[in-house]
């Protein structure tokens, strides 16, 4: 989709979302978990503060970073073309819960409690802030 199209039907969605609920949604699951390189600027915009739709660390919350750069390896080249070291791009307040297949092993085990996304999302904030410089989601309902 274009970056129109993607800011279309996340409008639509929030907007249904909000007077569904009554309130701004908090986090987002893109479809099929596949995402795009503007999916994370247009959650800030909406002021959306974690995503479901990564799974960097497999089961660990982090803030999610933007713009990362890197070379591709071609074998057929000399290491010294291709060994480069990753070029971090933007850090972001968005707080990235990954996609993860544990549920239904976990959940046949007793002392096991299960929150939702919004609470994992406020622990680790409260537990680790944002990076210093990093670009944070818009104040709640801010696109409305």
């Amino acid at each position: 989709m274009t970056i129109d199209q993607q800011r279309e039907v996340l409008d639509k969605t929030y907007r249904m979302l909000t007077e569904f609920a009554g309130k701004p949604p908090r986090g987002s699951v893109a479809p099929w978990w596949e995402t795009s390189k503007e999916g994370a600027q247009l959650l800030l915009d909406y002021g959306i503060e974690y995503d479901h739709s990564m799974s960097h660390t497999d089961c660990e919350a982090y803030y999610l970073r933007t713009g990362d750069t890197w070379t591709n390896i071609d074998y057929k080249k000399k290491p010294e073309d291709w060994m480069k070291p990753l070029v971090k791009g933007q850090d972001t307040g968005l707080v990235e819960i990954p996609a993860n297949w544990l549920i239904e092993h976990m959940k046949k085990h007793e002392g096991v409690e299960f929150v939702t996304m919004a609470e994992i999302c406020d622990e680790f904030k409260k537990k680790n802030p944002a990076p210093a410089g990093a670009v944070l989601p818009a104040p709640p309902g801010a696109m409305l």
